[in-house]
């Protein structure tokens, strides 16, 4: 767990493996805050426990600050172990220091959007990122008309992508579900459907699909057409949901206290095996290093596939 942003008082953890925090080593640390929300399997855990370890109140609750600022102890980029008792101060836009890439790749510049494309001329490599199972179209069915407005249109970007596939020369095909936490799956299906229907692309080792540990809910399940309906390869790291999910959210507001309550409707069962996630075929994490370097590894394996 590498430190990529605090205080300008703290700035020599900057970059730093966190290894212990008042001796205590950060995996008791985590172990202790897993115990907070149920996870279905270790790439949830990825995800929120960094969050957590930033709640003074949580580490206090466990004893692990011992009523005053923890002392870390951080492993440099060379190896060396420093200790560093902690500065008071407000982490926020003035203060804040941290790790600035070199370069942002494509999945990283397009992280914020519904869904994006890029063609990279040099590789002949059609790179697609869908980020959202969720679009103009179908906010305006089942959500607002007036939100719709401000969304994208699926419909649009998906005639980009097939003119796209029909009109210039692919080596290889990239769709990147890596920060697809759900939606309608259904959009996703019938995307999905299309590039089943191109023999030359519907190739092993032509078609890779990325997944990760934000891939959750409908994001799952539109990995699992791939699977059922190509011959994609996937690739990156294990999916934060499970293949066998509850899902098709529904809110219900409390009478009383006006608060919502958000419960699943649905019992989505694609698999006879009690699996906790989807791994990939091809395991790319991205290391620290390469968000340092602003390398996407997922793109550099393809890259060099024949």
């Amino acid at each position: 767990m590498t430190i990529n942003s605090t205080t300008k008082q703290n700035s020599e953890i900057l970059g730093g493996k966190l290894k212990k925090v008042n001796g205590y080593p950060v995996e008791v640390i985590i172990d202790s805050l897993s115990t907070l929300f149920v996870f279905d399997n270790e790439a949830g855990k990825k995800v929120s426990i960094p969050t957590l370890l930033l709640f003074e109140e949580l580490l206090d609750f466990f004893g692990f600050l011992n009523g005053g600022l923890p002392v870390v102890e951080v492993e440099s980029e060379v190896g060396e172990l420093i200790s560093c008792q902690l500065k008071p101060g407000k982490l926020n836009t003035d203060s804040i220091v941290e790790i600035k890439p070199d370069a942002k790749p494509f999945y990283r510049e397009s992280a914020d959007l519904f869904f994006a494309e890029k063609y990279f001329f040099e590789d002949s490599i059609y790179y697609i990122q869908y980020n959202k199972c969720w679009s103009r179209e179908l906010e305006r069915a089942y959500g607002s008309k007036n939100r719709a407005k401000d969304m994208p249109s699926f419909v649009d970007f998906e005639q980009t992508v097939f003119k796209t596939i029909r009109e210039r020369p692919i080596k290889k095909l990239i769709v990147d579900i890596r920060f697809n936490s759900g939606g309608s799956s259904l959009q996703g299906t019938d995307f999905i459907k299309q590039f089943a229907g191109y023999d030359f692309l519907n190739k092993r080792n032509m078609m890779y699909v990325v997944i990760g540990r934000r891939t959750f809910s409908s994001g799952i399940l539109n990995v699992l057409d791939f699977k059922r309906l190509t011959k994609a390869v996937t690739i990156g790291e294990e999916t934060a949901g499970r293949p066998n999910h509850f899902g098709e959210v529904e809110i219900l507001k409390l009478p009383s206290s006006q608060m919502s309550v958000y419960y699943s409707t649905h019992y989505f069962k694609w698999s006879n095996e009690k699996k906790d996630s989807i791994e990939p075929d091809v395991k790319c994490p991205v290391s620290f290093t390469d968000y340092k370097n602003g390398v996407d590894p997922v793109y550099d394996y393809v890259r060099k596939q024949k």
